[in-house]
């Protein structure tokens, strides 16, 4: 499977998921595809980035078969608004996606780390590693 083949089939499964669920209308951008500006957007949103790891493993094995990646998910709320909100667009994500199998892709068990200022908002790194073979 290609990366935009994982890619592709990895954002529709979110993307169907979420907008099933009591936040559809809270906007994700995917790796810049839904461009949303940050400084001119006032309500809350996430971003999802996927990150993969075969060059490390390239650097080690001379052929890969597992690849390796995760999904870094940013959920921004806007400073003062609570966490509230945020805890619960983790949970969605969460439920999307824990130990789920997308089109062949294993995903694992996400993390919620701490949440960090920027620019008015309040952002928490939400992080899912996945798996597929290749």
């Amino acid at each position: 499977m290609s990366y935009e083949a994982t890619r592709a089939a990895v954002v529709a499964a979110i993307q169907t998921g979420w907008n099933a669920s009591s936040l559809a209308s809270t906007l994700i951008e995917f790796e810049n595809l839904t461009l949303i500006d940050h400084d001119q957007q006032k309500l809350p949103f996430v971003t999802c980035e996927m990150r993969w790891r075969d060059a490390k493993q390239a650097a080690i094995f001379p052929v890969v078969k597992r690849l390796w990646g995760e999904l870094w998910f940013h959920l921004h709320v806007k400073d003062g608004d609570g966490s509230k909100l945020s805890l619960q667009m983790a949970d969605v994500l969460d439920g999307l996606l824990r130990f789920q199998k997308v089109s062949g892709v294993q995903m694992l068990a996400p993390k919620l780390g701490a949440a960090g200022d920027f620019k008015g908002w309040r952002i928490w790194p939400f992080s899912v590693p996945f798996w597929y073979d290749d």
